[in-house]
């Protein structure tokens, strides 16, 4: 297979035991994309799936992975429930100025 620049692409042989026919089956793909995923760490049929049809749920960190989030999410949840007034503070650009509304209006909503 030659590239887009003439070269010669080299596809190595897949080094697991997957099995490229049911992945090429499943997925209606050809066998050297089902070569590469797999030469490249996909190799379960879910991570595949995920792979070739992402959804931004799936793409977003854990927002729990951050430093003392426990400790804030109950701390607001806290607040919420009896009532304390909530202070934000954002700052002063396009996506902190977004962020700051949207957790207002959320904030508001659940009243």
């Amino acid at each position: 297979m030659l590239s887009f620049s003439g070269k010669k692409w080299n596809i190595g042989e897949v080094a697991s035991d997957c099995d490229v026919g049911k992945i090429v089956n499943i997925f209606n793909i050809p066998e050297v994309i089902a070569r590469l995923l797999i030469n490249r760490g996909l190799q379960r049929v879910e991570d595949i799936e995920g792979f070739l049809n992402p959804k931004i749920k799936n793409l977003m960190p854990d927002p729990l992975f951050l430093v003392n989030m426990d400790k804030a999410v109950k701390r607001i949840v806290y607040a919420i429930e009896k009532q304390e007034k909530i202070f934000i503070l954002g700052d002063y650009d396009v996506d902190g100025i977004t962020s700051t509304y949207l957790l207002v209006q959320y904030l508001k909503s659940i009243k």
